[in-house]
């Protein structure tokens, strides 16, 4: 996983509009297409058609990305266990959570 092209990418597409999320109120979570390409890249998955990404309030109170639909799974990958295995092996916490919360405003402003 590359976090912090798919945080730029996320903060870029919302910020200039080219993509958008879906807000579910039953589950308050949020939800945004990607294409393959992002989730070959970036998630490093398998992906033939496009995927889902969800984003869950975190501790801190900000959207955080949260998991990943791929193609026409029922089920979602969790991504939580890999962002956090690589925010420890190379110990950027901080800039992690910066970024977050700096996505997570721009969802609120939406």
């Amino acid at each position: 996983m590359k976090l912090f092209s798919m945080l730029g990418a996320i903060y870029d597409d919302i910020t200039t509009g080219s993509n958008s999320c879906i807000y579910d109120e039953d589950y308050d979570c949020l939800y945004m297409p990607v294409t393959k390409e992002f989730v070959r890249q970036i998630l490093n998955k398998k992906c033939n058609d496009c995927g889902v990404l969800i984003f869950t309030l975190d501790s801190n109170g900000n959207y955080s990305v949260d998991s990943v639909i791929i193609d026409a799974d029922e089920q979602p990958t969790d991504l939580r266990d890999e962002i956090s295995d690589y925010i420890d092996n190379f110990e950027v916490g901080h800039q992690y959570q910066e970024l977050s919360c700096a996505i997570s405003n721009v969802f609120c402003k939406l």
